[in-house]
């Protein structure tokens, strides 16, 4: 039977997934941009990879120097020697001096045997166990490490929870839940709490850094099946992997500069979809089109927020947005936002 404290990390950490007995829960540096006020962050992909969040969104990314790998605890490139590296059971065989078992870092219901730095085999647990390290068995009751956005961020950090307006602390990359105190509420992209909710969203403009859980997979389509892909109503980045119509699905974001389309079923470039939320998400813009204005309007943007305000070019020799150059010009651009007049 699953312990109390493992049914609440689940419950906590809305992007872990369970399938199969399988447990997946690797956040992209995307993902951790959305919950994480700002700062350097691990790639999970490369353990000399980094990247850093501002405002909602993963703006640079960086490798550091030969002979250096990114030390997420510290949050700086450390002697290779310093670090231990673990964005894959692979990478965590090359560090290991003698044979043994290891976690897989991204499926913590797998583990792998280790022998002269290399992969010899690798082993799923049944279902519904983890495989824990200190123990080299797979268990019932073991918590999975992996199912917290800490994994990426500096040791001793508050980042956002999926319960929105909580927050965590992040520890030795695992995270304890925690909340504001005087009915005050975490904003994730500020790092501090406050008095109003900053989970309240419009059409012109979005105050939360992450698609609160709903019932979007209400839409899946029982008859054609499989994983189906759903938008999330609140913002132009995220959509829903749905297996069902039951559920709230797998909250996930677009790579960085794109939006989700959903008749496509995938990420595209914002000048291909006219989404109709908030456009400055998940894009490095200043200037984002009021959809229904063929490009005579625009919002200003400030991270991921859209300003309240709606603004027009006042040269009137040129009184089109385009906001991918970032200004005004004479002729109407040929996006795909500005070629929308109606719902």
């Amino acid at each position: 039977m699953m312990t109390g404290m493992a049914k609440l990390l689940l419950s906590l950490f809305g992007l872990l997934i369970v399938q199969h007995g399988s447990v997946d829960a690797v956040y992209t540096m995307n993902e951790t941009c959305l919950y994480y006020a700002g700062g350097y962050i691990a790639n999970p992909d490369n353990c000399q990879a980094w990247g850093y969040c501002s405002g909602g969104n993963l703006t640079h990314q960086g490798l550091c120097p030969d002979g250096y790998l990114y030390d997420s605890s510290k949050a700086i490139c450390n002697y290779a020697s310093q670090v231990t590296c673990s964005t894959s059971a692979k990478d965590i065989c090359a560090n290991l001096d003698e044979p043994g078992y290891v976690a897989d870092p991204n499926n913590c219901n797998r583990y792998c045997y280790c022998s002269n730095k290399q992969i010899v085999s690798c082993s799923s647990c049944p279902t519904n166990q983890l495989y824990e390290p200190s123990l080299v068995e797979c268990n019932y009751d073991y918590t999975c490490p992996t199912d917290s956005v800490c994994r990426l961020v500096k040791n001793n950090v508050f980042v956002g929870a999926s319960t929105c307006g909580e927050f965590i602390r992040c520890v030795d990359g695992t995270g304890t839940a925690q909340k504001c105190s005087n009915n005050t509420y975490y904003n994730n992209l500020t790092g501090m709490c406050q008095k109003s909710n900053p989970c309240t969203t419009t059409n012109n403009s979005s105050s939360v850094a992450y698609a609160p859980d709903t019932s979007a997979c209400s839409a899946y389509n029982a008859a054609k099946g499989g994983v189906q892909y759903v938008e999330d109503g609140y913002t132009c980045y995220g959509y829903y992997s749905c297996s069902s119509a039951s559920g709230s699905g797998q909250w996930r974001s677009c790579d960085f500069a794109t939006h989700f389309n959903p008749t496509l079923q995938k990420c595209v470039s914002p000048i291909s979809y006219a989404c109709k939320l908030n456009r400055c998400g998940n894009i490095n813009i200043q200037f984002a089109t009021v959809p229904f204005t063929n490009c005579t309007q625009y919002h200003t943007c400030s991270g991921n927020q859209a300003s309240t305000a709606n603004y027009t070019c006042t040269n009137e020799n040129y009184p089109y947005i385009d906001e991918v150059n970032g200004g005004c010009v004479d002729t109407k651009p040929n996006y795909a936002i500005c070629n929308i007049t109606s719902t």
